[in-house]
Parts: C-alpha cells; structure tokens; sequence
C-alpha cells in the first residue's frame, strides 16, 4: 500500500488545533466557572432574610380540633397588628418605677481580678428587681455606650409583645444616647431574671443580666431570701460576681430561701451541704408537697432557676458550685466555711413531691 504525504492544508489545519485547543479548554473552564457562580449567586440571594415578612406566611393556626376562631389576625376582621403594637398598661403610675443604666464597666471580683464587663448600673450582676404580684411595673432603660445596642428581655415571665425585649422581633435595639420605656403587670410568682437580647451570646456573658424576684402579696414573717447568679466571666465562674467563698452570718432557727439563678449557656451543679432542704419552685413554678433532700446534686439547666430552703442549724449550711472556688458559707457567728463538697445524687423532678392535679 502506498503512503500518501499529507497535504499543506491538513498541516495547517493541525498546527490551528494545537493552538487553539488550550484556548478552547481555558473558555470552556471559565464558562463552567460563570455558570457554578451564578447558580451560588441566585442561591445566596434567594437565601436572604426579607426586610419584613408575615410569621403567619410560615404556618397555619391551630387551633387543637376546635373550630376556627372568628377572627383573622390580632386586630380581627382579617387585619393584622404588628407585635410591637402589643404593649403593657400605658396609663396609670406605676407600683414599681426602676432605671437600668446599660454602660462597659470594669468590675473587680473578690479574688482581686478585674474584668471588663458590660453592667446595668455600673454592677453585674445588675441591680436586683424585687416586685410584688400585680404591681405594674415600669423600667427605664438607658443605653449609655453599649455599640451593639442593648434591650431588655423578661426571662421567663409573661408580658405584652413590645414589652419582651427582643431585638428585631419585637422592638429595635436601643443605640448609646437612646432609651426605650417598658411597662407590664407582673402577675407571675417566683425567680426570674433580666438580660439583654440583642447579641445575647456575647452581652449576657459579658454582664448585661441581672435578677428579677415577683413575690406573692402575702410573705410569711422573718427569714433570709437570698438571690444567688452563677456566672462565669472571662473563664472565671461566680456566685454574685464572687469567685471566693463568701461568709454569711444567720441565726440557728431562721428559714432561709435561696434563689439560684443560672446564668450561663450551661448547666450548672450546686450543692447545699450541712443541712436537709427542700426544692421549692423550678423555673418560677412552685412545687407540690417538697420533701427535705439531704446529699443530693442541683443541676440547673442554662437559663433556669431553682428555689431551695432550708432551716438553718446551729453549725455550718453551705452552698458550692460544681467543683470551683465559688461557694456561700452560712455559720452562726459568719465566719466559718468548708471547702470539701459532700458527693450526693442528682435531683430528680420527675420523682420528686407529689403531682398536681391536672386543670
């Protein structure tokens, strides 16, 4: 067979492929690359909050096999009311009028560490609110140099909308120079606390919290009601903002309560040693027929609150939190203390007391 020499223009047309093959590749890549970036583009963009939206948009009402309600939205008639429309009584003075001062601070705690904190009055915790059932209550609060904005949010108790102080939801942040009112009546009993919701995750661990008490209109004579934050700054977990074992003198005989408040975005482990006690309320919500525990671990979920009591002995009470240095010692003469913890159970709320009657 004979071979044929290849022509001039199949030469040329080789020598043309072998130059624009790397070309064609590169567009072909870039095009592939243009077309991934669009379709992430649309993606981002489709993925974007709404300045506004209706909640109603991603839902429906239940209404638990009932029938409908008559109405359509919180304003009837088919028309919708804004959340931050919802407000507390705005008429009438107050039975308990307070200002909360949002303001960076340095606070020194016991052991002698500083720590740059975000305080409500200058102190964090901030200043503890002490009501009573019913009273309605107004609270001032002054955004003196908190960047981030601040408001204040009711943990655990139940108020109007635009009072609950959640930013973008319910009010917008409060900005350094500003100030926003809240008013509401508390018709709650129990151990609450206060913190601010804007940036909670760094705020609140960072000092913008404090306690909030509602006490029934009848309180029984005497005693020592105490409001116990754990709180843990820079590392450092506290008691009140005491990282040491801090010394209380109490009468033997006296009924004592202590509120403990966790402020941290973990459970927390106390241990109340030297005495039986009862736990009285959790999260607010009083108990039915507690019984005297003795040796046996609280561990408080993050945000929670338990109540305990107990009669105070002629020798030493103490409280200790987990396996750290935090602690309250309670002695007759306010001197005493122990740093061993009595090792004990967990409590257990399902077994515990007796259950209510179902409403």
């Amino acid at each position: 067979m004979l071979r044929t020499a290849p022509t001039s223009w199949t030469c040329d047309h080789e020598r043309v492929l072998r130059r624009l093959g790397p070309r064609i590749a590169a567009f072909a890549g870039a095009a592939l690359l243009v077309g991934v970036l669009l379709v992430l583009t649309k993606a981002w963009y489709d993925s974007r909050l709404p300045g506004t939206y209706s909640v109603m948009s991603y839902g429906y009402a239940d209404y638990g096999g009932g029938a409908a309600a008559p109405h359509a939205g919180h304003g009837g008639a088919g028309q919708g009311l804004s959340v931050t429309d919802l407000h507390g009584p705005k008429a009438g003075p107050p039975d308990a009028r307070f200002e909360l001062t949002a303001l960076s601070a340095t606070i020194r705690l016991a052991s002698g560490r500083a720590v740059e904190a975000l305080t409500f009055n200058g102190t964090s915790p901030g200043p503890e609110l002490r009501v009573t059932q019913g009273d309605l209550v107004e609270v001032n609060l002054v955004n003196e140099d908190i960047e981030q904005g601040v408001t204040i949010h009711w943990h655990g108790v139940d108020v109007p909308n635009a009072e609950d102080g959640v930013a973008g939801v319910t009010q917008d942040a409060v900005i350094p120079g500003e100030r926003y009112t809240y008013r509401f009546r508390a018709e709650q009993v129990g151990t609450f606390w206060y913190h601010t919701h804007q940036v909670s995750s760094k705020e609140v661990r960072r000092g913008l919290f404090g306690p909030l008490v509602i006490e029934p209109r009848e309180l029984p004579a005497g005693g020592l009601d105490m409001t116990i934050a754990a709180h843990t700054f820079d590392g450092i977990p506290t008691l009140n903002a005491d990282d040491t074992v801090q010394r209380r003198a109490v009468r033997p005989g006296t009924p004592v309560r202590l509120r403990l408040i966790d402020t941290d975005s973990a459970e927390q482990r106390f241990t109340l040693s030297g005495a039986p006690f009862r736990v009285l309320a959790i999260d607010g919500t009083d108990l039915t027929e507690p019984t005297p525990l003795e040796n046996t671990a609280l561990v408080v979920g993050a945000g929670g609150r338990m109540d305990v009591a107990f009669t105070m002995p002629a020798g030493l009470v103490q409280l200790s939190l987990g396996e750290t240095s935090a602690g309250v010692a309670f002695s007759p003469d306010g001197e005493a203390f122990a740093l061993a913890i009595v090792p004990g159970t967990d409590f257990d709320p399902l077994t515990y007391g007796r259950a209510a009657t179902t409403p």
